[in-house]
């Protein structure tokens, strides 16, 4: 036999395949001709769309809620050379240095959607360790927040009925302040 007799009747094979299994699917979705000689396939198919209705509906998933972050302005001073303009991040840590015995940040509360869409929301901010951290809020809802001292502390941020609770890590160096905000 020849290789392309071969793969013909491969290829033939293969047809007669798929047309017997659709033939078979379209057979078993069709109500039988004589129930009362199919009474057990009957009731099975019966069952099934029985179930069928009281399953849960598939179409329409639930949206996870939208939850509350803390955002973070990023130093102006490394973001001027990029032309980017402001950039605000929400990571879990927020670490920086800046040069100097303070370090300055700006912070905004904003309701992040599942599709990343974020809204602010103005808050109240306050702090235990005012010596340590001084917390200024604007009028557009940026809150300025200077850590003055090294060591750790904590700010608590609440919007729209949620309280944000963040620890803050300070460590100074000879010529600089580090900062770790943890949300």
């Amino acid at each position: 036999m020849k290789r392309w007799q071969v793969i013909a009747g491969l290829a033939l094979l293969a047809v007669v395949l798929v047309a017997g299994n659709a033939l078979r699917a379209k057979r078993a979705h069709e109500a039988p001709a004589n129930v009362a000689s199919h009474a057990p396939v009957a009731e099975a198919i019966v069952e099934d769309r029985a179930e069928a209705r009281t399953l849960p509906d598939m179409a329409t998933p639930t949206m996870p809620a939208p939850r509350v972050v803390v955002s973070f302005r990023m130093d102006p001073a490394v973001m001027r050379g990029h032309y980017l303009g402001d950039r605000w991040v929400s990571p879990e840590t927020f670490a920086f240095a800046q040069p100097g015995k303070e370090y300055v940040v700006q912070a905004k509360v904003q309701t992040l959607e599942p599709d990343g869409t974020r809204t602010d929301l103005g808050g109240a901010w306050t702090t235990p360790d005012p010596e340590m951290i001084a917390i200024a809020r604007g009028a557009d809802g940026v809150a300025t927040i200077t850590v003055r001292q090294a060591g750790e502390g904590a700010i608590v941020a609440t919007a729209a009925g949620v309280e944000k609770r963040m620890r803050v890590r300070a460590t100074r160096h000879p010529d600089a302040m580090e900062v770790a905000i943890t949300q």
